[in-house]
């Protein structure tokens, strides 16, 4: 999969990620040089609409047209929307009717409900990228499949996994925590009330602490079905 969705400045600033669109006749190269240089080995794109301007995609997908894509996956944003703003279905809706390969969605997928919408707007779509939905909610999986869940567990669990497995592995307090709040940034919109203790783990900068803080916070009431 090449990707071409990543908004973060580190990568953009290279003309990586969503950065490479806004050289449509460079990328338009590399592609030819990729798909070219690998007959016959299935190479996938994901993309966003362009860098500053939705219109962008129409150029971006004219290009993406003319090379055997394995699937093309639309995040519906703009490099310069990151992930605020709503997804732009109406350029989402464009792709799916003129892109020349099987498409995939991607963006603000956290519920069942936010799947199955997609899912029912349009007929024949086959894939969908949940992406970040699942550091949120890690029992959405089970969830889409119907499968019994106590998702207060799941969470819990998710939890301690991650917890233990970057204790064991980072060197040093500071990066455990760091990837830890990387996590709750995602996650702590499934708990009720969580803005306070979300808050003290952010400046958290003991794991002592920030245990007994995660404690706290993953006893607090979920929310199973709102959206985040």
């Amino acid at each position: 999969n090449l990707n071409l969705g990543c908004p973060s400045g580190t990568v953009v600033g290279k003309g990586r990620g969503s950065g490479f669109l806004a050289w449509p006749d460079r990328l338009d190269c590399f592609l030819d040089e990729i798909y070219n240089g690998c007959p016959g080995l299935h190479i996938s794109i994901k993309t966003r609409l362009g860098v500053d301007e939705p219109e962008e995609f129409y150029r971006l997908l004219e290009i993406f047209n003319r090379y055997p894509v394995y699937e093309l996956v639309i995040h519906p944003r703009i490099r310069n929307d990151f992930y605020k703003n709503q997804p732009r279905m109406e350029f989402f809706s464009y792709g799916f009717e003129h892109s020349q390969t099987q498409v995939c969605y991607n963006g603000n997928l956290y519920t069942a409900d936010d799947v199955q919408r997609i899912a029912s707007q349009y007929s024949g779509l086959e894939h969908m990228m949940i992406g970040r939905g699942l550091l949120t909610n890690p029992g959405l999986v089970c969830q889409l499949k119907g499968q019994p869940l106590d998702l207060h567990q799941r969470l819990k669990a998710f939890h301690w996994a991650i917890y233990e497995a970057y204790t064991e592995t980072l060197f040093g307090e500071r990066p455990v925590l760091f990837k830890m709040k990387e996590l709750w940034f995602y996650m702590a919109s499934m708990f009720e009330d969580s803005e306070k203790l979300a808050k003290k783990i952010r400046k958290c900068e003991k794991q002592k602490l920030y245990e007994e803080l995660a404690k706290e916070l993953l006893e607090k009431e979920v929310r199973y079905h709102e959206k985040v």
